[in-house]
């Protein structure tokens, strides 16, 4: 008899930090041998998947979400750092574990906020961040909206407002002098 091999959709970017699809968040066993504790949900489309409350995902200590279409003129930036603030909390929650950021698929919303975080957290530059998403997890490809609002943070400085405000106004390269 042949036994089927479980695939966890997910791959650790960085020291607890992990991106994945709605598949793996449902893993329980998978997250538990993984000692992944949190969950930060990137959708807005997922009413169906509530870790908070329903008992198949109940696992999880801390949840949260971060209400994003994944479409080019959803504003990524809008609630960023508050996402951000919760990997924070997470990572340094004296109970230990990781955190999963994911969305339906793991390709571009939650792939948009772990390159965010890595940027913001990590210091590194949008492409330089992007580049190591993408070669960790090879389906990772934020949209072109999503990528244009992290060139912009890159660009702010990682001042997330006045990111936010150049992005909805149409801010280019050339307004940055």
């Amino acid at each position: 008899m042949q036994r089927s091999t479980v695939v966890f959709d997910a791959q650790e970017i960085v020291k607890g930090v992990w991106l994945g699809s709605a598949t793996a968040a449902m893993n329980k066993n998978i997250l538990q041998q993984k000692n992944i504790k949190y969950a930060l949900t990137v959708a807005r489309d997922m009413v169906e998947f509530e870790p908070a409350s329903t008992t198949t995902s109940s696992w999880f200590l801390e949840h949260a979400a971060l209400e994003l279409f994944d479409t080019e003129d959803d504003l990524l930036l809008g609630n960023l750092d508050e996402a951000l603030k919760f990997v924070d909390v997470c990572l340094f929650d004296p109970r230990g574990g990781s955190i999963l950021v994911h969305c339906m698929a793991g390709v571009s919303r939650s792939a948009s906020v772990v390159i965010a975080y890595l940027m913001t957290r990590k210091d590194m530059r949008f492409h330089q961040a992007l580049s190591m998403v993408s070669d960790i997890r090879e389906v990772a490809a934020p949209n072109d909206g999503f990528m244009d609002q992290l060139i912009m943070l890159e660009r702010c400085k990682h001042d997330y407002k006045a990111a936010l405000h150049a992005y909805q106004n149409g801010l280019d390269e050339s307004d940055d002098d």
